[in-house]
């Protein structure tokens, strides 16, 4: 079942974990959560017309994904159902923002995230501006609650890094950066 919320901001669907989704201990694969993210953010903007189909074939452009942040709290069980809810952010440069929170069946969040999106030329190969687009997606100004870092007693968690021939680690954020900004 998939619906927008009264606001028309939020698209929220109800989601079950699938065999083919999970590791072998049953928990659902990281991969799978990101797929559930670009399906469901394709789904919504399909709601206002800008779904990829119809980017590509009627407007000559399509979202790419640029970079998601996903923060697991709980494990999410095999055939267990899950609400996926995501709503889009706004824009800043060339970049769209989308949020999303996954909650269990007692309405508990046990995962939660963002992304960030480019729209692209797919023949040109170049990236289009917001101010370049014709559709428009509402957007809503709630966040991804941050302060679960500090529930996790994670306040000074960093974010490393880098390219397999380089190193391992070639970049890090530091401990005083904002969350945003790591």
């Amino acid at each position: 079942m998939a619906y927008m919320t009264k606001d028309n901001k939020k698209f929220v669907r109800q989601h079950e974990v699938a065999s083919y989704d999970c590791d072998k201990q049953q928990n659902i694969k990281v991969s799978a959560i990101q797929r559930w993210l670009q399906d469901n953010a394709d789904d919504h903007c399909s709601v206002f017309g800008c779904d990829y189909l119809t980017l590509k074939d009627k407007m000559d452009m399509i979202f790419v994904l640029v970079k998601t942040s996903i923060n697991i709290y709980e494990p999410l069980k095999l055939l267990k159902n899950y609400t996926f809810k995501t709503w889009h952010k706004g824009s800043k440069g060339v970049q769209f923002y989308r949020d999303f929170v996954i909650e269990n069946e007692k309405g508990i969040v046990v995962a939660e995230g963002g992304s960030s999106w480019v729209v692209v030329d797919p023949v040109l190969h170049k990236m289009k501006r917001p101010n370049e687009v014709t559709f428009v997606v509402p957007e809503c100004d709630e966040n991804v609650d941050t302060t679960r870092l500090e529930k996790m007693h994670m306040p000074e968690i960093c974010i490393t890094y880098g390219q397999t021939e380089a190193s391992p680690a070639t970049t890090m954020s530091k401990t005083t950066d904002s969350i945003e900004l790591r």
